[in-house]
């Protein structure tokens, strides 16, 4: 937290999280990032069920430790045959309240990893605006998850729109990895 602090004027999470580097300086990828990193670009459904067989442990330690009782996964910017975040959804299967958030952006969507300057990235997730589905009432905690934690800038401001439209105690960001170093720019993934 005291990343996004730094970084940005307001910070809507109450609490962020990842669940392993995406890589450090001398030892290059985790193993939890390159399972990312293969897994979502090569779209197969295969290695997306070994990683979330991996991760799924994790989450459900942090949803009951937290006393999550909503999540929501941050839609992809770019429309692929496999989504992602999709199918980690799908097999991590919480018995959560799902908000379905939509991600609406610009006629050009710019996707995160394919900016370098923090800046950039903070400009650009100001774009997203999220449709929250179905009727919503207020839950306490919300975890909200994603793929990787760059800049941050996406998990707060959805976090933002959250806090906004369903009011919650809490939003606790969740990312599978993030930067070893605070927020250097990850575009790999």
């Amino acid at each position: 937290m005291y990343k996004m602090k730094d970084t940005f004027d307001d910070v809507y999470l109450d609490e962020v999280y990842y669940l392993d580097f995406y890589s450090m300086e001398v030892f290059e990828k985790t193993k939890l990032g390159q399972m990312m990193l293969y897994a979502k670009q090569s779209q197969d459904k295969k290695l997306i069920r070994e990683l979330v067989n991996e991760i799924k442990p994790k989450i459900e330690k942090i949803v009951k430790n937290k006393k999550i009782d909503a999540v929501g996964f941050i839609p992809p910017s770019i429309k692929r045959s496999v989504q992602f975040i999709k199918e980690i959804e799908k097999g991590l299967n919480l018995p959560l309240f799902k908000i379905d958030l939509v991600k609406i952006s610009g006629e050009v969507v710019v996707a995160q990893k394919t900016l370098n300057k923090l800046s950039d990235r903070i400009e650009n997730s100001k774009l997203i605006k999220l449709v929250i589905g179905r009727e919503v009432k207020k839950y306490k905690n919300v975890l909200l998850i994603d793929d990787a934690l760059g800049s941050g800038s996406t998990l707060n401001e959805v976090a933002r729109q959250i806090k906004m439209q369903i009011k919650p105690d809490k939003v606790i960001g969740l990312a599978i990895t993030g930067s070893f170093s605070g927020f250097e720019v990850i575009s790999e993934v």
